[in-house]
């Protein structure tokens, strides 16, 4: 009876792992399909998907078709690696594998610090500063300009503008695993250029200290200072000046300047490099310009032969892009050279700004101060010496507006500075 009984149950075993034998071999079949069909699929709609040159989302040029398909790039790997190259920047739906990829990373395995940037719980982005700045040449070739200013009765001023890196007493600051070396570079250089004689040095630090946190002067997602941390520059710088050049004036008080608001969200150079899923806010894009409207100045950029420019560029504003750079709004770029004459000069002072682009949102103001003032990026300016412009174009006063990371800029004023 056993024997029986066991036969209609092995039977029924059997059924059993047939069906489901059946089961997983569908089920395989599938996966296996599915698979291939999302590789030829993807393969498909990435080779006919319309092509980018830039990706904002980065803000970087994206690699171009692959080179020639020869026997000499086969074997020396470069068209394996420019395919590789191409397939990865043209992938069909890019931008949203990047944002998922971000996405898992900062809220699933709560990671802060994404392409060497780090994000504070307020969504302030910071990146580290580490490498140091020559300054024994620099210092070397301003002592050498300043005697050379020196003889020519021209006051020779250096506005030193801290990065977010450095702004220690002003939170949130970047852990100590960062490798932040920003404190003491600040430190080394406002200190060396102090020992320059004729150069008075401006340590903008000082009046940003009196933030509550790094957003009050500085965006959150880029790398600048922002209007009201460039105000606090400016205020310094005139009264500085002033104390010398006394025709210079006090600096606008802000009630006497309106304030004006982009009406989109303003996504920076950190933004970019991390991704929207990085941010926790975009920031707000603000500027000033006196109520009283700018005095009338004949602007020219570049030695342009049509002059009258403005100082405020509008057309970011006017931009619907999610990167848009709306710092471009201060004096459009980093020209080579600008000019502003007023046009019922105010004084007699001839000013010359030397600068990065920190000093953009400054000189939207401190054009209120002089008689002429011309403004030079030492990156793109290759008339002739500084000293030479000086000489020829009757400067009174020179200033210096740099941000701490000097390092791209001492070699070209060590060519450029002195004659």
């Amino acid at each position: 009876m056993q024997n029986v009984n066991r036969a209609p149950d092995d039977r029924m075993r059997q059924r059993r792992e047939t069906r489901h034998k059946g089961t997983m071999f569908v089920l395989h079949s599938l996966l296996i399909l599915g698979f291939f069909a999302f590789l030829i699929g993807g393969a498909y709609l990435t080779l006919t998907s319309e092509k980018r040159e830039v990706s904002d989302m980065e803000n970087r040029k994206l690699a171009g078709p692959p080179v020639e398909l020869s026997v000499e790039n086969v074997m020396s790997g470069a068209y394996m690696k420019s395919v590789e190259a191409y397939v990865t920047d043209h992938i069909v739906s890019r931008d949203s594998w990047i944002s998922l990829h971000a996405f898992l990373s900062k809220d699933l395995f709560l990671q802060t610090v994404k392409n060497g940037i780090y994000v504070s719980a307020d969504g302030t982005m910071e990146s580290p500063m580490k490498q140091t700045v020559d300054t024994d040449t620099l210092l070397d070739d301003l002592s050498t300009f300043t005697e050379s200013m020196q003889a020519s009765d021209v006051d020779v001023y250096f506005g030193l503008a801290p990065n977010k890196a450095s702004m220690v007493d002003v939170g949130p600051n970047m852990p100590d695993y960062m490798g932040n070396d920003a404190p003491k570079i600040f430190k080394d250089v406002r200190d060396g250029l102090a020992t320059v004689d004729g150069l008075t040095v401006m340590d903008y630090r000082k009046p940003l200290n009196t933030a509550d946190t790094l957003s009050d002067v500085f965006y959150k997602t880029d790398y600048h200072w922002n209007i009201h941390g460039a105000y606090l520059a400016y205020a310094q710088t005139v009264k500085q000046i002033a104390d010398d050049h006394q025709g210079v004036g006090e600096p606008l008080k802000l009630g006497e300047l309106r304030t004006k608001t982009h009406e989109r969200p303003y996504y920076g150079s950190y933004a970019r490099s991390t991704t929207l899923q990085y941010v926790k806010d975009g920031d707000t894009f603000e500027w000033m310009e006196p109520k009283a409207g700018y005095t009338p100045n004949n602007i020219c950029y570049n030695r342009s032969e049509t002059c009258g420019g403005n100082l405020i560029n509008k057309k970011p504003l006017q931009a619907e892009e999610t990167y848009t750079e709306m710092y471009s709004l201060f004096l459009h770029r980093n020209w080579p050279l600008i000019t502003m004459d007023q046009e019922s000069p105010k004084n007699d002072t001839r000013a010359l700004v030397l600068k990065d682009s920190y000093a953009n949102p400054m000189l939207t103001l401190l054009p209120e101060h002089f008689g002429h003032l011309s403004v030079i990026d030492i990156r793109h300016f290759d008339e002739s010496s500084i000293e030479t412009y000086v000489k020829q174009n009757d400067i009174d006063v020179v200033l210096f507006i740099h941000n701490v990371n000097l390092g791209e800029f001492v070699p070209l004023y060590h060519e450029k500075l002195n004659d």
